[in-house]
């Protein structure tokens, strides 16, 4: 990364700002100095005030676009308050609200981040861009193509930056591709509760290799059979399709 007047920055202590001029000492920032690297003169790249990243326009995506998480890592979200991922890599909780330090909660009481769309920036990452297909290398494109011919879901980066399925890719050069990425959730286990495309609180009851049985928890009737390797309703219509684990 190189710095460039008139463009927006992230900092190490998560502000934002935009670099103002360039001058014989290097570039200027609230009017401090840095060089072309966004270091803060004097200091070293991790310092609070030197440069993590630059800013982009499209920068909140949803956060389970993020995948997969670091534990620790945090994200700004686009009304201004923190989250922050838990050791186990798959649950958030917020860590400030409005500027002010929020209290800890337990992670089985907090925030599933594979299946959240809030929106978010990261703030412990160098760069989320998505590498485009010229940008890769050949292991790189080897490693799509194979996933492809073995039949895994191949997504392409959209300039909405959502990430959008599709299944005979073109590997066009300016754009970025990916596979799709396994949902969290899977495979159903027994004694979890599910949320289907229609409506949540359907509790698993017992697994038998791909079969799983479900129920509507509290309820004492009928257990219908989901795919438990893909969520996929078998006793049931498609709108009936498993689509997130549900916290109870």
């Amino acid at each position: 990364m190189k710095l460039e007047v008139g463009k927006k920055y992230r900092l190490n202590n998560g502000e934002e700002r935009v670099c103002e001029e360039r001058n014989v000492d290097g570039f200027e920032i609230m009017g401090f100095f840095y060089n072309s690297r966004g270091v803060f003169l004097g200091q070293d790249a991790d310092y609070p005030l030197s440069v993590a990243c630059e800013v982009k326009d499209d920068q909140y995506k949803p956060l389970r676009d993020f995948a997969p998480f670091k534990a620790g890592e945090r994200f700004r979200d686009d009304e201004g308050d923190v989250l922050q991922i838990f050791e186990d890599c798959e649950y958030y909780d917020w860590i400030e609200l409005g500027g002010a330090a929020t209290a800890p909660r337990l992670p089985v009481r907090a925030f599933s981040a594979h299946n959240s769309v809030r929106r978010v920036t990261p703030l412990d990452r160098e760069d989320d861009t998505p590498k485009i297909w010229r940008d890769m290398t050949d292991a790189e494109k080897g490693a799509l193509l194979l996933a492809h011919h073995e039949g895994k879901v191949i997504e392409r980066s959209h300039t909405s930056g959502q990430w959008q399925g599709v299944e005979y890719p073109r590997w066009h050069d300016d754009i970025a591709y990916r596979v799709s990425p396994e949902p969290s959730f899977l495979p159903l286990e027994a004694g979890k509760t599910y949320q289907t495309a229609r409506e949540g609180g359907w509790y698993c009851i017992y697994v038998d290799g791909k079969d799983a049985w479900l129920k509507r928890h509290g309820d004492n009737g009928t257990a219908y059979v989901w795919d438990a390797k893909t969520g996929e309703a078998n006793s049931l219509s498609e709108g009936w399709n498993i689509v997130a684990l549900e916290d109870v």
